[in-house]
C-alpha cells in the first residue's frame, strides 16, 4: 500500500470518528464561542476592553394559561430587565474556562476535519474528471494530495491536544479580569428565538446567554420556570420554578432578577448602593474618580474601601465602609453646606434688639443660617416681646413687627378676648329664641290685621316691630361675635 493511500485510509478513518462526534455535538447543542475566550486572552491585562458578557430574555411560552392570564408571559420577563438595570461584573472561575476552552478545541477540531474532508472530495473529484488530460490531471492531483497532507497533519495535531486533558486548561491566561455583563439591547422587545433552539439564537446573535421559560396555570397561581442556556459552553447551565399570581408577577420578577444576576457573577459578590446629595458632587473611590451614575460597588471578596465626596460650596465627607461578600448594602452621604444662606432683619421699631439661642445678634447685619430651623427673640422698651422662627437655609429679609405694650400680654388680652367671645355668643344665643316668639306673635294678630280696611291692628303693629329689632339685634350680635373670633384667634397667635 503507497504512503499517499495508507495515509488517505487513516484520514477517512478519522474522519468516521469526527463525523460522530460532530454529530453527538450537534444533537447537544454544541456553540461557537471562540471569540468570548479570544478576546479575553487578547485583553487580560485591560478589563475595559474585555468583550461584555451578553444576555437576553425570551418571552414565556403558553402551557395552558386562559386568555385573561397571557399578558403574563411578556409581562414577567420586562420586569425581570427592570429590576436587572444595574448588574454585577462577571467573575468566571477555573472550571468555567475550562468548559469554554475544551469546547473551542472541539469547535476547531470539527473545523480541521470538515477542511480535511473537503480536501479529500476535491482529490477524488480530480481522479474521475473526463475533461482533464492526464498531464492536467497528474500536476493538479500532486497539489490536491499536498492540501490533503496538510490537512491531515493539522487534523492530527488538533486530536493530539485534545487528548491531553489538561489542554483545555494550558491557553487560558494566569490573569482574567472580571467582564461587564450587559442586556441585549432589543429597542424595548424581548428577544425572538424564531424557530432555532436557545443555543443556536444565541450564536446567531453573539449573546452569550439565552434566558428562556413556560408559564402554565396552577389553581389560582401561575408555575413559571426560567432556564438559561451558555452558548459559550452549549449547555443549560441554570433552571428555576416558582409560583405567582396573575396579577401580580412583581415579587416573583425581583426574586428571579436576584438569582439571575448572582449567577452571572458566577461567584458570590458584595454590592454596595451609594448615594450622595447633591447629585452633582464628585466620587472618588480608593482614590479614583467614580461616574455619579454608577454609584454602585461590586466586589468578589471582602475588602475595605474608602469613599470621598464633595462638591462647590459643600463641606468634603470621607467614609470608610467594609464590602462583605454575599451582602448587600447601602450608604446616603449627605454633604452639608459651608454656608445655609443668611436673612436680613428688618426691624419695626428698628431699636429693638435680638437675640438667638441667648447671643445678642446685631440687627444692623445679615443674620447667618445653620442648617437648622432657629428662634429669634426681639424685644423693646414699651413694646412687647416677640419670638420668630428663623428658616432653615436660604437668603432674603425677614420682617419683626414689634407690638405696644398694654400692659395686659398676650396671655391676659386672650382671655379678654374669650369674654367678649362669649358674651357676643351669648346674645346671639338669646336673639334667637326673642325673635322666633315675636314672629309667633305677629302671626297671632294676622288674620285680623287682614280685616282692617285701614292701617294696622295696635296689636299687630307692635308684634311687628318687637320681630324686626329681635331680628336686627341677633345679626348685630353675630357680627360682633365674629369680630370677637378674629380677636380671640389673633390673640392665641400671639400667645
Amino acid at each position: 500500500m503507497s504512503r499517499y493511500r495508507a495515509k488517505r485510509l487513516a484520514s477517512m478513518v478519522v474522519m468516521g470518528g469526527l463525523a460522530s462526534g460532530l454529530l453527538f455535538a450537534q444533537i447537544s447543542g454544541a456553540g461557537q464561542a471562540s471569540q468570548v475566550q479570544a478576546a479575553q486572552q487578547a485583553n487580560a491585562k485591560d478589563s475595559s476592553q474585555s468583550k461584555p458578557y451578553l444576555f437576553a430574555l425570551c418571552a414565556l411560552k403558553d402551557r395552558g394559561l386562559p386568555s385573561s392570564a397571557l399578558f403574563f408571559l411578556t409581562r414577567l420577563p420586562q420586569l425581570i430587565l427592570n429590576d436587572l438595570n444595574v448588574l454585577p461584573p462577571r467573575y468566571e472561575d477555573l472550571s468555567y474556562i475550562r468548559k469554554v476552552a475544551a469546547q473551542n478545541a472541539l469547535e476547531r477540531r470539527f473545523d480541521k476535519g470538515n477542511d480535511l474532508y473537503k480536501k479529500l472530495g476535491d482529490a477524488g473529484g480530480l481522479r474521475y474528471d473526463p475533461s482533464l488530460t492526464n498531464w492536467t490531471r497528474s500536476d493538479r492531483l500532486h497539489a490536491a494530495d499536498a492540501a490533503v497532507d496538510k490537512a491531515d497533519d493539522a487534523l492530527s495535531a488538533s486530536i493530539g491536544g485534545i487528548d491531553d486533558s489538561e489542554a483545555g486548561v494550558s491557553i487560558v491566561p494566569e490573569y482574567l479580569p472580571p467582564r461587564t455583563v450587559k442586556a441585549w439591547d432589543g429597542k424595548g422587545l424581548l428577544f425572538n428565538l424564531g424557530n432555532d433552539s436557545p443555543l443556536r439564537a444565541g450564536r446567531k446573535q453573539s449573546i452569550d446567554l439565552v434566558i428562556t421559560g413556560w408559564a402554565r396555570p396552577v389553581a389560582s397561581y401561575v408555575e413559571t420556570h426560567i432556564e438559561g442556556w451558555d452558548s459559550a459552553i452549549g449547555e443549560k447551565v441554570f433552571g428555576w420554578s416558582d409560583f405567582a399570581s396573575p396579577d401580580d408577577p412583581g415579587p416573583l420578577a425581583k426574586e428571579i432578577a436576584k438569582r439571575i444576576a448572582a449567577w452571572l457573577a458566577s461567584t458570590p459578590v458584595a454590592r454596595f448602593d451609594l448615594a450622595v446629595k447633591p447629585t452633582s458632587a464628585r466620587l472618588l473611590v480608593d482614590g479614583k474618580p467614580v461616574d455619579s451614575s454608577e454609584l454602585v460597588l461590586f466586589s468578589p471578596e471582602n475588602r475595605a474601601v474608602s469613599i470621598d465626596a464633595w462638591a462647590p460650596g459643600f463641606g468634603a465627607q470621607r467614609k470608610d465602609i467594609l464590602l462583605v461578600d454575599g451582602e448587600s448594602r447601602g450608604l446616603t452621604l449627605d454633604l452639608k453646606p459651608e454656608s445655609y444662606g443668611s436673612v436680613q432683619p428688618r426691624l419695626d421699631p428698628p431699636f429693638a434688639s435680638l437675640l438667638i439661642g441667648g447671643l445678642v445678634v446685631d440687627p444692623t447685619k445679615a443674620i447667618g443660617l445653620g442648617g437648622l430651623k432657629d428662634i429669634l427673640i426681639a424685644s423693646a422698651p414699651g413694646y412687647e416681646t416677640k419670638m420668630q422662627v428663623l428658616p432653615a437655609q436660604g437668603f432674603g429679609n425677614i420682617d419683626v413687627k414689634l407690638r405696644k405694650s398694654d400692659g395686659l400680654g398676650p396671655g391676659k388680652r386672650t382671655d379678654r378676648a374669650k369674654d367678649g367671645f362669649y358674651l357676643a355668643l351669648g346674645l346671639v344665643a338669646i336673639g334667637f329664641p326673642v325673635a322666633s316668639l315675636a314672629q309667633g306673635y305677629q302671626n297671632m294678630y294676622l288674620e285680623a290685621n287682614f280685616r282692617r280696611t285701614t292701617g294696622f291692628t295696635k296689636e299687630y303693629a307692635t308684634a311687628t316691630t318687637v320681630y324686626w329689632t329681635a331680628v336686627a339685634g341677633t345679626v348685630a350680635a353675630a357680627a360682633w361675635t365674629v369680630s370677637k373670633l378674629v380677636v380671640l384667634l389673633g390673640g392665641m397667635g400671639q400667645e
